[in-house]
């Protein structure tokens, strides 16, 4: 399957642009528009984003919306639509004094917090990414909700040109992020691994185990995986910067 990137549409607005504070893009799928995403700062710091790309019939309809802390961490987020499968979402957070509380289809929680932590939604968009880069900026990573740690570097920088403008986004190393070839290649598994009379879909074995790494598919796949990798990161420091104007440093 050709793998769906999201990569900035338009660094120069056009005659009829949007408010400054709202970004376009547009989501690739074998080189074919296939989607968008639209990143939105309100004149009161909230956030909005809707995001929809279509995969053979499939993929998210999905609308985000964030109210921040004064930390960068998120106050309240719901996010409302459909999944990559059609499946109803309905995901919310809200943090009240020290308390925190947050409800999906997967699971719902709530936590009495002794320090700050970001919540880390399951359906939360690509252009929400950053968001995770501002609130580790002061010791490079920061806790998660419901449980985990966050952890981001600055690796270097680029430049990006188009339409006569260029930019100098940062270049970063942060957690993974999941994209289309690594569902490939779990199905790819788990068809192997039912040909040994073993069912693997409900028990990922860590690691990458039982892939055969000399198939061409697998190859390409593992290939494009640390492309996207790489890629990752310089969308997120174009992106971080534009998601944390105007917050504390």
């Amino acid at each position: 399957m050709t793998p769906l990137l999201l990569i900035l549409a338009l660094l120069v607005p056009p005659a009829n642009q949007a408010a400054p504070d709202t970004s376009r893009y547009i989501i690739l799928s074998g080189g074919n528009p296939a989607g968008k995403e639209l990143a939105v700062r309100n004149p009161d710091g909230s956030l909005y984003f809707f995001e929809e790309y279509n995969d053979r019939g499939r993929g998210p309809t999905l609308e985000t919306r964030i109210t921040l802390t004064p930390a960068g961490m998120f106050q309240t987020l719901a996010i409302t639509g459909h999944d990559y499968w059609k499946q109803p979402v309905d995901e919310r957070f809200a943090l009240h004094g020290d308390s925190a509380e947050w409800s999906s289809s997967l699971e719902t929680g709530r936590r009495r917090l002794d320090a700050p932590a970001l919540y880390s939604p399951f359906y939360g968009p690509v252009g929400s990414l950053p968001l995770l880069i501002g609130a580790a900026r002061s010791s490079g990573e920061v806790s998660l909700l419901p449980t985990g740690r966050a952890r981001v570097k600055k690796v270097g920088e680029r430049t990006v040109s188009a339409g006569g403008q260029s930019a100098n986004p940062s270049a970063g190393d942060q957690n993974p992020v999941y994209f289309q070839q690594t569902y490939d290649l779990r199905d790819i598994r788990i068809k192997d691994y039912a040909k040994r009379g073993e069912d693997i879909s409900n028990s990922m074995p860590p690691g990458g185990q039982g892939l055969n790494r000399n198939d061409p598919v697998v190859a390409r796949l593992m290939n494009q995986q640390r492309q996207m990798a790489s890629s990752m990161g310089q969308f997120l420091g174009e992106e971080v910067l534009y998601v944390t104007r105007g917050m504390p440093w």
